[in-house]
């Protein structure tokens, strides 16, 4: 995530929270600022079509699906199984989470090629305790590939539901 100037609300924010707070149309409207950042953008931003998913949408898509295939490390499965417990568990102070595994969440046990369903990939998007921000951000273009070769084989009427639900 990368800091910008946001007009609307006139503060430094996170790119993600800042569109969640203030809408993508102030997103876009920022993309002047874009040009501060330390990424070089070959000519000016131009986004006219785009489209917004939540936690929820991107459950309900992989779920859809039948699950997306991803390749898990060790060390991500602690913190994937964490991120799930914090989705969907309670919490009294808001920062410890209990939910029961097999009933709330389904745990992944181990390393290597499988299977994830909506919570897991999803949780597995937002892991940021194994790697840099670049492995992050690689997490999440794994699970939106698998995503997409898993649509390119799924029947109109799969891709109608995952339309309306999203």
């Amino acid at each position: 995530e990368k800091f910008i100037n946001v007009p609307i609300i006139n503060s430094n924010n996170e790119s993600s929270p800042c569109t969640a707070i203030a809408g993508i149309m102030t997103m876009l409207e920022t993309k002047k600022d874009i040009k501060n950042l330390k990424v070089v953008i070959a000519g000016d931003l131009n986004i006219e079509d785009y489209v917004t998913v939540g936690f929820t949408g991107l459950i309900e898509t992989v779920d859809a699906l039948g699950g997306v295939e991803v390749e898990i490390l060790e060390e991500e499965i602690r913190h994937l199984n964490n991120y799930q417990i914090s989705m969907v568990g309670t919490s009294s102070d808001g920062k410890t989470f209990t939910a029961t595994e097999g009933k709330d969440y389904i745990a992944v046990t181990h390393a290597g090629r499988q299977t994830l369903n909506g919570l897991q990939a999803t949780a597995y998007c937002r892991v940021r305790q194994v790697g840099d921000d670049f492995m992050r951000a690689q997490r999440q273009r794994d699970v939106l590939t698998a995503i997409m070769e898993k649509a390119k084989q799924a029947s109109p009427a799969t891709l109608n539901k995952i339309l309306d639900k999203v």
